[in-house]
């Protein structure tokens, strides 16, 4: 079942990579586009054909954009890869937990504790474990 998991994701892994390699070639584009802009506005000023005022704004406007673009560029690769590989450890860490948790020592008993929450509570000689949504920690990226 493992096995034919990660398979799927795999295949869906291919897609995503081709969106995001669409993604980055289009902000890469839009990147040398802003980046030929603040030339030629470098050149008109060189030219006389604007105003300081105008020359700093404009400045101003585009150096902001080509930052957007830069960090767009390097967040949206990292997430991507990210994503995939939480979601193949998630995988493991659920096909293992079980075998691990009645076979294993005590050190790996309580890393999958650990591994489905912090917050440990006793209710009715009961123990309970809030756990984490896993797909919270690709919302914050």
């Amino acid at each position: 079942m493992l096995k034919f998991a990660l398979d799927y994701l795999k295949e869906g892994e291919k897609e995503e990579q081709e969106k995001h390699h669409d993604i980055e070639r289009s902000l890469r584009k839009a990147l040398g586009d802003c980046q030929k802009k603040i030339e030629n506005l470098n050149q008109m000023r060189m030219r006389e054909l604007i105003d300081d005022g105008e020359y700093l704004t404009e400045k101003k406007k585009l150096l902001e954009e080509k930052i957007r673009l830069e960090d767009s560029v390097k967040s949206g690769s990292q997430k991507g890869e990210k994503a995939i590989q939480l979601t193949e450890e998630m995988f493991m860490f659920a096909s293992q937990a079980k075998e691990r948790f009645q076979n294993g020592s005590l050190e790996d008993k309580r890393s999958i504790l650990l591994g489905l929450g912090s917050n440990f509570f006793l209710k009715n000689k009961k123990l309970f474990i809030q756990t984490e949504n896993p797909s919270s920690s690709w919302r914050k990226d």
